[in-house]
């Protein structure tokens, strides 16, 4: 890893942190956070590889907008001076391991690399143990829940039935990469920490092994905050000392599955007593009884695909006969 000492913002910084305070307030359209000893920044950024380079004092100068908070920190995107955007996250205090431990598992993830994984680019330690910061791709143009129900300000008609399919085909195969050629679960897989990409809306899932630089504290608080989302798998529930898992991320998986057919917050079905998820997805008599959960714009476009599926389905059968003769 790549590292650059001394990080000391200005006065008129707009990126800057504070140990005390997970608020902030806007100014221009930009946030910051009041650091409550200034003359103190006198940490190192690491970088995962050379192919950026910034100082400390460049990022503290770069306007930072909120994306988000959870039980971890605040996430910010950032824009450096050459006109990098980059995801930064706050770690708020009493999160994070110890920087041997924190350092040794950020470079284990220094060469993950697929086009459904937001790639981490590097990390803040300061002097502070209070100020710590994960760098990762900035991607545009938002999440998958801002898309599906989340939409304030939104402007265009929601995602259809093909891009819901395809974003869950690339979900799967960043889950794939990191359960199968990283050898790694997720851990806190939810609509939030899947990002859509580009034009094409290519999803990429972000946040993943948080759990492995937190204390086993901060994974609890994790793992509470999925179970109020409704993402958490039972048998983390059931744990005095639970750990995310290769089965508890397919479960998340499978709510993300369920979140693109419904288009609303998973919490807020689960909330319903009248509902069984079971008996919805398991048989299609249940299914089409409970279908006015259904986002409505889907039932008609899914119905077309289901008839097309059936005449492709019906030519390559005839060609199959055709071949056979």
């Amino acid at each position: 890893m790549v590292a650059i000492t001394s990080f000391s913002p200005s006065k008129g910084s707009h990126f800057s942190w504070s140990p005390e305070s997970g608020e902030s307030y806007a100014a221009e359209n930009f946030a910051r956070l009041d650091v409550r000893y200034p003359d103190r920044l006198d940490g190192e950024l690491y970088f995962v590889d050379d192919t950026i380079a910034f100082t400390p004092a460049e990022l503290s100068r770069a306007p930072a907008e909120v994306l988000g908070r959870n039980s971890h920190g605040t996430s910010y995107r950032a824009t450096l001076e050459n006109g990098l955007l980059l995801t930064v996250k706050w770690l708020r205090e009493g999160v994070a391991k110890q920087r041997k431990d924190f350092a040794k598992e950020a470079k284990n993830f220094a060469n993950i690399m697929h086009p459904n994984v937001v790639g981490l680019r590097g990390y803040y330690w300061g002097p502070p143990q209070t100020e710590k910061l994960i760098l990762s791709d900035y991607v545009s143009p938002g999440s998958h829940a801002s898309f599906l129900y989340d939409r304030p300000g939104k402007k265009g008609p929601p995602l259809a039935w093909s891009q819901r399919l395809k974003i869950s085909v690339d979900v799967e195969r960043g889950l794939n990469h990191l359960h199968f050629d990283r050898e790694v679960p997720h851990g806190n897989l939810k609509a939030t920490n899947i990002l859509l990409d580009g034009p094409d809306l290519d999803a990429r899932v972000a946040d993943y092994c948080l759990h492995r630089l937190t204390t086993q504290a901060g994974t609890i608080e994790q793992i509470l905050d999925a179970g109020v989302l409704g993402y958490r798998a039972p048998e983390l529930a059931a744990s005095k000392k639970p750990l995310p898992s290769f089965k508890s991320d397919v479960y998340a998986f499978g709510v993300i599955l369920l979140v693109l057919l419904l288009s609303m917050p998973i919490c807020m079905v689960l909330t319903r007593a009248s509902l069984r998820v079971q008996g919805m997805i398991v048989g299609s008599d249940l299914w089409w009884k409970k279908s006015d959960l259904l986002d409505k714009q889907l039932i008609g476009e899914m119905f077309l695909a289901q008839k097309d599926a059936e005449l492709q389905l019906q030519w390559l059968e005839r060609k199959i006969v055709l071949y056979k003769d």
